[in-house]
């Protein structure tokens, strides 16, 4: 039998070098917010040039919590590719909206010129599908969402290192959101994702509703926590952040 994928291969080439680290984050007694996503948080921001970015939980968990920035709610509607995966359209369910299908282009792209037509009062934004390491026409995509005052959260889960004119996926919209799941390109054996924004603001609601709609404030160094609005657990560990890292390390010599 031929494995669809496996991390084998990876950890035992760099098995000795993921255990010491391991053994000193296990040391270090912190699980959750420590120095490994931190330094993880820092280098994806730098690979991909964009000015914010929080390591969340999942892929889903990234579409779903840039959705819940926007204050997306029920009634309203979201566009995306008709040819998605489950995830994408989980994630606006969850949200409340209603997933409104484009249909596709022979490369299995959202046909550009198919979405001004199912815009309606309704719909609040759009998530274009770069897929299969394809990036959409994602200029024609922020201009028609401009146009109708429409915010774009891009699913860059199968586009990781992609460009469009030399510009990369994820940071053309008000967030760019990528998985880590094993088959992705950067696999942190197991589930992980992360959100890329330019907007301060955007980054500072995605950042408290990834930790229970907590903001924690460092004042003096005393800390203390306010409960700013909803949110729910959808952080990611030391342990994953650390393997996450290490496959950044491993794109740059890729595709920079």
């Amino acid at each position: 039998m031929i494995n669809f994928w496996s991390y084998k291969d990876e950890y035992n080439k760099y098995r000795l070098q993921f255990n010491k680290f391991f053994d000193q984050t296990l040391k270090g007694g912190l699980i959750f917010f420590g120095p490994n996503l931190k330094n993880f948080e820092n280098n994806f921001i730098k690979k991909y040039k964009s000015k914010y970015g929080v390591a969340v939980g999942s892929g889903t968990d990234a579409l779903l919590i840039s959705l819940m920035a926007i204050n997306i709610k029920k009634g309203d509607e979201v566009i995306t590719a008709s040819n998605t995966a489950i995830p994408t359209i989980s994630a606006i369910v969850n949200s409340g909206a209603k997933p409104i299908l484009v249909d596709i282009n022979n490369d299995y792209l959202i046909d550009i010129n198919s979405i001004e037509e199912k815009i309606t009062k309704k719909t609040k934004a759009i998530i274009p599908v770069h897929l299969y390491g394809q990036p959409c026409d994602i200029e024609k995509i922020t201009k028609i969402a401009k146009k109708y005052k429409l915010k774009v959260i891009e699913d860059c889960a199968q586009a990781q290192g992609a460009k469009f004119k030399n510009k990369f996926v994820g940071t053309f919209g008000e967030f760019g959101c990528f998985s880590f799941y094993p088959t992705k390109i950067l696999g942190a054996y197991g589930d992980g994702g992360f959100i890329l924004t330019n907007s301060f603001k955007l980054y500072s609601s995605i950042k408290k509703i990834r930790f229970y709609g907590i903001d924690t404030v460092d004042k003096k160094n005393k800390f203390y926590s306010d409960f700013i609005e909803s949110g729910h657990n959808y952080r990611l560990s030391e342990l994953k952040c650390l393997i996450g890292q290490k496959q950044v390390d491993g794109l740059k010599k890729k595709y920079d």
